[in-house]
């Protein structure tokens, strides 16, 4: 057993201390920790030495929480050198030698050295290797098993008899396998894996790829568990989990053998999970005329998890709220969110594991195409949702709010450091990306892009590609079929510079001038947040597929392209209004000249129904967005809102809700508050009687619901207290169940309106449901008091695993961030809690979290307030850079615009006041 292995007189720790200051020029010289100069001097890893398999044994103790471990890793030399550098951090490494294939024999190391900033070692050897050498750097090492959720850690559940078990689980992505095993751990050192794990007998062992065989060792208490090898794979695809799970399985028409796991008293939840699964992969394999390639799929629902989901090859983790669906407790936003989620996970199966991008610069190649694949797959398998009609509200919408910040970056984005490879782990990486493959699909077809994906995918299988590898293929396949598109050029605009144009639209009879320039919230501060290595190649031009219709011919398509700054063209007829970028499939905003936008306002309140959903919800997104940034005035936005009066769908209201929302936070402290929140009920109220208290209607029904009540009841609503408090009390007392739709209304409102007795059942039940996805409501009603004491008490418990989970911390500081009452709590406790809370997430995370809860920050001294204290804490961070400018951009909207907006309404109670 690996727990006999041998310890040398020198142990090395290797782990990290500060990844600050780290630097890649030859004038930095990196001193390892034996206080000599460490032999590499670069946070990448040298090219000399390629692995081609690792030989990994692993003792996983989860009565101690300890591990030990061994990984021999089969190496091939590429150039001539006498040094191996690779990855290890947080592993103490008891033994180490190099043997040589060829000979057998070992082959001197001369020093071992470790660098912690870069989480490496290196192995100087006491002579060169030479080329298309081969040899085996084996190497012992030992670790505790901690709740950290990265690396290999462990993760608890409490079991029905109120026990509290324990599971070993892993999360390698980005930069996290290194914590497992010493290993090459980026992404272009593809290798096999042979998996041996020993565990305790009453438990299971899950990797990537079936057990081959098992036996016991030692006292009998041990089983030695011997994996199949998997395929050549990245680190960060590595799996491994030991539990005591049960499962659900099926088979898909493929016959590859599909299985959820989950604790037994949550595995009738799995269900839907493993229904969804075997449909998507069989759609996967017959849109990319690949099947799946492994012979087997588990899904696994972990306890602890930091991430979403994680899509490793072959055994697929999730956050229970991503993979456990209730059918009597769960909504349909839940519901909607397994689905998608488990679709991006499954998609990645082929953009990700099977072709992988090279560095993490591509890091889209792998999220881009699953964020959008997720919506493109469900719309297949769940018609009925209209999933790519809520495309535009859930990816397009969303990264257009980051990309028009100075600070944002291109989806090919240069990163050497840790924390920037998790900073990108973003809405640019994801939804851009995803948007961006949506609009490729609407002027190349559908069938040239799955042709083109599959000729990519068939031409880097097992391999590593960049981002023009996928230009490459698309405009092959673009050209096989006579279409006059050099897509790589087109692209090569929208994947190498950051943010996106606003064509702005002219008209003098038939002829209408476009001219396109770069959207910015904030165009004059520029210089400020953006990072010169992100500036734009391009000059900030882009190619734009420019889509419309007319008033006259809505039904007809027209599309012309754009790829200079100004451009003419002729209308087929003169119609009363033009709507550019039909459905809201192109990444670009559009401002219209005063004629057509009123055309458009007065169409929209006469008959709606005459522009698509997506339209009507882009009309109101751009206006929006536009007056936010200084280029449309708020009156125009503003006069398209009435029209809601008589707007019953879901992602209208939806993208409205976000725009009153932004507009409440910024006037919160201004007298112009309860005019503001007085229009908006006003405009919310017919569709908030439609849709009413009742939990029925279609998938879309529910959203809608869900949507406008919640946000009416936080605006103080007639009737949703009373409503609200009603059903709660009649559960709370009676046990009379709250319809699942209704729950995200009806709990944070009772906690709201409610006292301590309200407050202390919510938190029991909380504590004692099995339904994931219930615990998450309940927990986000608890950041809806009004009580400073309990905002404070909820505050200190999300850092207390014991009494909130530590991957559910961020629920309830993004709560509490969000109520007007608890917003300055918010950041005191961010402040006051830095080091802790960005141990737990990382630069990612944290980012989200800094901008949420300064969102409400509009005044000089509020800037000068988060500049002051980022100036203590890394404000080189690109999170801190969004912050600031989004600070910046608040102070200065308020100064430019606020006035605009009370005039607006004062013009307009004068004119209702006139009229009655």
């Amino acid at each position: 057993m690996i727990s006999a292995f041998s310890r040398p007189s020198v142990i090395y720790k290797c782990g990290r201390d500060s990844l600050d200051n780290r630097s890649t020029s030859a004038a930095f010289q990196p001193i390892a920790e034996s206080g000599q100069l460490f032999p590499w001097n670069s946070s990448r890893l040298p090219q000399a030495v390629k692995p081609n398999r690792y030989d990994v044994r692993l003792q996983i103790d989860l009565d101690s929480f300890f591990f030990n471990g061994s990984v021999s890793i089969q190496m091939q030399v590429i150039a001539p050198t006498d040094l191996i550098v690779l990855h290890s951090n947080n592993l103490t490494i008891t033994k180490y030698y190099v043997k040589s294939h060829k000979s057998r024999s070992r082959i001197d190391i001369e020093e071992m050295h470790v660098y912690k900033p870069w989480q490496m070692v290196a192995f100087k050897l006491q002579k060169p290797l030479a080329v298309n050498e081969e040899l085996d750097l084996t190497i012992e090492y030992e670790a505790d098993l901690v709740s950290k959720l990265t690396g290999l850690y462990k993760s608890s559940y409490t079991a029905e008899d109120g026990e509290k078990r324990f599971i070993a689980t892993t999360q390698f992505e980005p930069t996290y396998a290194r914590e497992a095993l010493p290993c090459f751990d980026e992404p272009n050192f593809k290798a096999t894996f042979l998996l041996n794990i020993i565990r305790n007998k009453n438990l299971i062992a899950l990797s990537n790829k079936p057990v081959a065989h098992s036996h016991s060792v030692g006292d009998g208490n041990w089983v030695f568990d011997i994996f199949k090898e998997t395929p050549k794979m990245s680190t960060y695809l590595l799996a491994i989990v030991v539990c005591d799970f049960k499962s659900r399985s099926a088979i898909t028409n493929g016959n590859v053998q599909v299985a959820v796991y989950a604790p037994n008293k949550t595995i009738d939840q799995v269900h839907f999970a493993l229904n969804i699964t075997t449909r998507m992969v069989d759609y996967y394999s017959d849109f990319f005329q690949i099947g799946y390639l492994l012979s087997k799929l588990d899904l696994i629902a972990i306890p602890d998890f930091k991430a979403g989901a994680m899509e490793n090859w072959g055994l697929v983790t999730y956050r229970e709220t991503a993979i456990l669906y209730n059918e009597q407790e769960s909504s349909a936003s839940a519901q909607q969110r397994v689905a998608t989620v488990i679709a991006h996970e499954l998609a990645h199966q082929w953009f990700g594991n099977l072709v992988t991008m090279e560095w993490w610069s591509d890091l889209w190649l792998n999220e881009g195409f699953a964020s959008f694949l997720e919506f493109f797959g469900i719309e297949h398998v769940k018609p009925e949702w209209s999933m790519m009609a809520q495309f535009f509200l859930d990816q397009t919408q969303v990264a257009m709010e980051s990309d028009a910040l100075a600070s944002s970056h291109p989806l090919s984005v240069e990163v050497n450091d840790i924390d920037d490879i998790d900073l990108i782990f973003d809405s640019i990486s994801y939804s851009k990306g995803a948007a961006i493959l949506n609009m490729l699909q609407n002027f190349i077809t559908t069938d040239v892009l799955r042709k083109g994906l599959t000729r990519y995918l068939t031409r880097h299988e097992y391999h590593n590609a960049k981002t023009e590898d996928l230009w490459s293929a698309m405009t092959a396949v673009s050209k096989e079929h006579n279409q006059n598109f050099d897509v790589e050029k087109i692209m090569q605009t929208w994947t190498g510079q950051m943010g996106f144009p606003v064509v702005t639209i002219s008209r003098v009879g038939k002829v209408l001038q476009a001219r396109q320039h770069r959207f910015l919230f904030n165009a004059n501060t520029v210089s400020n947040f953006t990072d010169p290595k992100d500036e734009s190649h391009f000059g900030y031009v882009w190619y734009i597929p420019i889509t419309y219709i007319t008033q006259t011919h809505p039904e007809d398509v027209q599309l012309f392209w754009m790829n200079e700054q100004l451009k003419n063209f002729e209308l087929v007829d003169d119609a009363a209004w033009i709507k550019a970028n039909v459905n809201q499939t192109g990444f670009y905003r559009v401002k219209y000249d005063h004629y057509n936008w009123n055309a458009l306002i007065t169409q929209l309140k006469s008959d709606h129904t005459a522009l698509s959903s997506a339209d009507r919800a882009g009309l109101l997104d751009d206006a929006f967005s536009l007056s936010f940034g200084f280029v449309l005035a708020p009156k125009v936005a503003l006069d398209l809102s009435v029209y809601l009066l008589n707007e019953r769908d879901y992602v209208p209201w939806a993208t409205a809700v976000q725009h009153f929302d932004r507009l409440l936070v910024l006037c919160e402290e201004k007298a112009i508050y309860l005019t503001l929140k007085k229009y908006i009920l006003e405009m919310i109220a017919p569709v908030v009687t439609q849709v009413g208290w009742e939990d029925n209607g279609s998938h879309l029904d529910k959203l809608l619901r869900s949507t406008v009540l919640k946000f009416a009841c936080e605006l103080g609503h007639s009737g949703c207290k009373e409503q609200s408090l009603l059903l709660f009390h009649a559960w709370m007392r009676n046990g009379t169940r709250i319809p699942p739709n209704l729950r995200s209304i009806v709990y944070p409102n009772a906690i709201r309106y409610g006292g301590e007795e309200e407050w202390a059942y919510v938190y029991e039940q909380y504590q004692t449901t099995s339904t994931a996805s219930e615990r998450k409501e309940l927990l986000g009603a608890l950041t809806a008091t009004r009580n400073v004491w309990h905002i404070t008490q909820i505050l200190s418990y999300s850092l207390q695993p014991d009494k909130v989970k530590s991957q559910d911390m961020y629920y309830v500081f993004i709560g509490v961030a969000n109520n007007p009452l608890g917003r300055w709590h918010a950041w005191r406790f961010l402040r006051s809690s830095w080091d802790d809370i960005y141990e737990i997430y990382g630069a990612a995370t944290f980012k989200r979290m800094l901008k949420s809860c300064t969102q409400h920050f509009t005044t000089e001294f509020d800037y000068a307030e988060l500049e002051a204290f980022l100036a203590t804490r890394g404000s080189q961070l690109r999170a801190a850079r969004q912050a600031m400018e989004l600070v910046r951009h608040s102070v200065e909207w308020m100064a430019r615009s606020e006035y605009l907006v009370v005039n607006w309404l004062q013009d307009r109670q004068s004119v209702f006041d006139a009229n009655t």
